[in-house]
């Protein structure tokens, strides 16, 4: 938790298009809209944010025992959003399309 109280702007943490793969989902990710697996990654990284911006929030107003405990959860969605990451990889490489990279 230490350093989470020298952020105070937890819009800009919420936001799920700043980081690099909401920008590569902004630009050239586009191609894979159609994708399921496209669909439930931006679900679990838009989640991911929120939950991160959470528990900045809760830190931030010294709740550090509910900040512990949701930010296990946001640990959770962390590694939920790399697996939905390599499978959505796996799906684009299978179909012959171009590699995602590593972004998050």
């Amino acid at each position: 938790m230490q350093g989470l109280e020298s952020i105070t702007d937890t819009a800009l943490v919420k936001n799920h298009h700043i980081c690099g793969l909401g920008q590569w989902r902004d630009s050239e990710g586009h191609q894979f809209d159609s994708l399921a697996e496209m669909q439930t990654l931006d679900d679990a990284h838009e989640r991911y944010h929120a939950l991160v911006a959470q528990v900045i929030e809760l830190a931030n107003a010294e709740n550090l025992e509910a900040a512990y405990a949701l930010m296990e959860d946001a640990d959770k969605m962390s590694t939920e959003v790399v697996e939905l990451m390599s499978k959505l990889e796996y799906r684009i490489s299978n179909d012959g399309l171009t590699r995602l990279g590593h972004y998050h």
